[in-house]
């Protein structure tokens, strides 16, 4: 469970991703709070993303996550 409310999981997840766009790291919050993630899920995130991954890579690299990883959910 979340302790987090949305806003502010996606300023903490802005914070962990400072190597990202902005608008990278805050999708990335917003789709692990969808989710019920954790911060942990967010740094999982993005150190598997690619330079050129978009918004619909994100959300298969969680979905995937969901599906085999214990941290997610």
């Amino acid at each position: 469970m979340c302790v987090y409310s949305k806003e502010r999981f996606v300023e903490v997840a802005v914070k962990l991703c400072p190597k990202l766009p902005r608008d990278i790291a805050e999708l990335i919050g917003e789709e692990v709070f969808r989710v019920e993630g954790t911060v942990r899920d967010v740094i999982s995130i993005s150190r598997l993303l690619k330079k050129h991954d978009g918004p619909e890579d994100i959300r298969d690299l969680l979905q995937t996550l969901m599906k085999y990883g214990k941290e997610v959910g």
